[in-house]
């Protein structure tokens, strides 16, 4: 005996676009609702947005626009099939945001809508519901039995949709399936990802077999689902699986080198299965924010915001990626040697630049994600307990919101570093010099960062000094001073100004 359950009740941006959706007299024998939509139907989830396939979709997606009072946004010159978007004017028109609510209409690939279900990429996304039905299939109560309502009976199925849904399964739609599009590899482990299902032996081996043709795939596609997948609580461990699959190599063949890297006393690992472990030990430090954390939840989340959480991910993932290129050997009092990899925080950041570029991630995406390597170092120092207040005040301001990452950074590799010459105890201890530095940061920025400075710029250029680098180093060394406490007062600051001058000066007559 099946046990049911009301569906859940949509967002209510998504259920105005619902509701309008059913009022706009469209011929909805010919219009189907396709793609995730009719799974999580299916599944009992909320709706995130809709997909409907049609003929004339240009036609149908204006009209909706109007019934709607909607935005018309054409999804490039280049789609195929050509695709249209329909956004609530008061959304994001990209669809791209959190939160984002919008329908796509996309023409019917083929003959007709089987011969189109059969172009999709797996059977869970290749079902389809004539639109007439969706009002049925919204007020129906969930069930775990296939075909036990009267609108999953009606339901467009020809690959087994259904059963894999209800059973868990990734399966490819057919065996053309991966090589008309190798992104569709990626996309399955975003299933996983996000649906906490298992991949069909297979398809999983077809993923094996077709990962290279990955390389020619653009750099936006492959950002996109990448971020889908990291963005998931638990889409860093499937970076293992990934690589098993052949994937992982293929998208960053920069990690290559790691492998087999071997380490000094304090790992355990090499640089590559080290990496791996860090970015698991990170989404594990992401589920205890609480209990390890405690208050500073919130913020640290809203410092995760966006795209700053899977991309922490990708730089946890990468912060090593320079060891291999920097591994050196020095002797020892002891007379022994011991490896180094002195530098590996710049290689690495100029590294993760040509990675960055090649995903095509913003400016600022770039870099949040570079910055995060270049300085996991500099960090790291901070979590001595020798490390002064000038030195973290300097830090603080010179990354910003961008020390909460850092230090989560930071803590993901001591947690993934348990070499012999690493201890327990010591981890325990940086971790509690971490949760207090992230509170130590968020309350100068309430106190001491919230100061106007005692001198600027425009007080140096009215004692001689001219505008560049030089009127930028001093400001800077004046800010840290007032931050220290060094200085109070506008006449302390114009003196160490002067001092600051004069020393300037004296370097450079050296210099010469």
């Amino acid at each position: 005996m099946s046990r049911t359950a009301s569906p859940p009740t949509p967002h209510p941006s998504l259920q105005n676009l619902l509701s309008g959706l059913q009022h706009a007299s469209l011929p909805s024998d010919d219009i189907f609702l396709v793609g995730g939509g009719v799974r999580d139907l299916l599944l009992g989830r909320s709706l995130k947005d809709l997909d409907l396939a049609c003929r004339d979709a240009q036609t149908v997606a204006l009209g909706l626009s109007k019934a709607l009072n909607a935005c018309f946004v054409p999804l490039g010159r280049n789609h195929d099939p050509p695709s249209f978007r329909v956004v609530p004017r008061d959304a994001d028109q990209t669809g791209t945001q959190p939160g984002s609510v919008f329908l796509d209409v996309t023409e019917i690939h083929g003959r007709n809508i089987l011969e189109d279900l059969g172009r999709r990429d797996f059977t869970v996304n290749a079902m389809a519901l004539p639109l007439g039905l969706l009002p049925n299939a919204l007020a129906s109560p969930m069930s775990e039995v296939p075909e036990s309502t009267a609108w999953q009976r009606q339901l467009l199925d020809p690959h087994s949709g259904r059963l894999d849904a209800f059973q868990g399964l990734i399966r490819r739609t057919g065996p053309r399936s991966l090589v008309e599009d190798p992104l569709r590899i990626l996309r399955g482990f975003r299933l996983r990802a996000q649906l906490g299902w298992t991949i069909e032996p297979a398809t999983l081996d077809d993923m094996t077999r077709h990962a290279q043709a990955l390389a020619r795939i653009s750099g936006e596609r492959i950002r996109s689902e990448l971020q889908l997948i990291l963005e998931c609580p638990g889409g860093g461990r499937l970076l293992a699986e990934m690589d098993r699959a052949g994937v992982l190599g293929v998208l960053f063949p920069e990690l290559r080198e790691m492998r087999g890297c071997g380490q000094n006393h304090f790992h355990h690992l090499d640089v590559f299965e080290h990496s791996l472990a860090a970015v698991g030990q990170c989404e594990a430090l992401l589920a205890e924010l609480s209990a390890v954390f405690g208050e500073l939840e919130e913020p640290i989340l809203a410092a995760l915001h966006g795209w700053r959480l899977p991309w922490l991910k990708l730089a946890v993932l990468l912060h090593d990626i320079g060891k291999p290129g920097t591994k050196g050997r020095r002797s020892t009092k002891e007379s022994t040697e011991r490896i180094t990899f002195y530098g590996h925080d710049a290689l690495g950041a100029t590294m993760a630049e040509s990675i960055a570029s090649r995903l095509r991630l913003s400016s600022a995406e770039s870099k949040y994600v570079i910055g995060l390597i270049r300085e996991h170092l500099h960090v790291g120092v901070l979590l001595r307990p020798e490390a002064k207040l000038k030195a973290r005040l300097r830090w603080m301001r010179r990354l910003g919101p961008d020390l909460i990452p850092a230090i989560l950074l930071c803590l993901a590799d001591v947690r993934a570093t348990l070499g012999p010459g690493s201890s327990l105890q010591e981890h325990q201890a940086q971790e509690a010099r971490g949760v207090a530095l992230i509170r130590e940061y968020l309350e100068q920025t309430r106190t001491t960062f919230n100061v106007a400075p005692l001198i600027n710029g425009h007080d140096l250029l009215a004692q001689g000094l001219s505008p560049g680098p030089l009127l930028g180093r001093t400001l800077r060394h004046l800010q840290e001073a007032q931050d220290a406490g060094e200085i109070t007062t506008r006449e302390e600051a114009v003196i160490l100004a002067k001092r600051l001058l004069e020393l300037e000066a004296m370097t450079d007559s050296h210099g010469l």
